[in-house]
């Protein structure tokens, strides 16, 4: 993969806003939606019914790039399921996705990144810490994990509780020298967001219908802020 894409679009350089989708209409939404708030949509798989693929492959007939995520409930998603039923869920439906998003504590991820590099989708290893943000070393050998695992991307989406933490996440883009994304969550989450893109996080996720994590701005909110803070592409 020469340089980093979801689809068409580039990754790295400038924060892309990701807009979140849990539910089915709101496929149907966005597909509806003459200027869009987000550069692409994350398809919440492990929060919909069976008809999400027809919403996905309207999305992609209208050149919207698209992150697969069947976010298991361990790390704060509603897949309860069997784990290898997770990961065929993944694996059989890489035609109607550009990117996955898998836990890097997932057994799964290093086959579900196999199989997309194959195809040419994009690899997001993901971590989420809901009570707080971890220590640097711990940080550092998440990102190593998740890179050793197959992710062209690693995301790390944790609790901010002070300005401790966020140095701690701003330190960590500070020195990564490949693309990464790094989110806060919980009441400081909105502005965390917008300062973690300045410091050059690659991705940043804003919700379509409702919030999928603590604290986490709609893709509008979110595209005001950076556009004010002169981050759009």
């Amino acid at each position: 993969m020469r340089g980093l894409h979801i689809g068409r679009l580039a990754v790295g350089r400038v924060p892309r806003i990701v807009g979140t989708a849990v539910s089915a209409e709101s496929l149907d939404s966005a597909a509806r939606i003459a200027k869009p708030a987000f550069d692409l949509l994350e398809i919440r798989v492990d929060c919909m019914d069976s008809r999400w693929p027809a919403g996905a492959i309207r999305l992609r007939e209208a050149g919207i790039p698209l992150i697969l995520t069947v976010r298991s409930a361990l790390e704060g998603g509603a897949w309860r399921g069997a784990e290898a039923e997770r990961k065929r869920v993944y694996l059989s439906n890489l035609a109607v996705a550009d990117a996955v998003d898998v836990e890097i504590r997932s057994r799964a991820l290093k086959t579900v990144a196999r199989a997309a590099r194959r195809r040419g989708r994009l690899v997001i290893g993901s971590f989420h810490d809901f009570d707080g943000t971890p220590s640097m070393a711990v940080l550092r050998r998440i990102v190593w994990r998740g890179r050793a695992a197959g992710a062209h991307v690693v995301k790390i989406a944790t609790h901010v509780g002070g300005e401790a933490d966020l140095e701690r996440l701003l330190d960590l883009l500070a020195e990564s020298r490949e693309p990464l994304c790094v989110l806060g969550m919980g009441p400081r989450g909105a502005a965390a967001r917008v300062r973690l893109a300045r410091a050059g996080s690659c991705l940043t996720y804003g919700y379509v219908d409702r919030p999928a994590a603590p604290g986490q701005p709609s893709c509008r909110e979110l595209a005001g802020k950076l556009r004010r803070a002169r981050l759009t592409a």
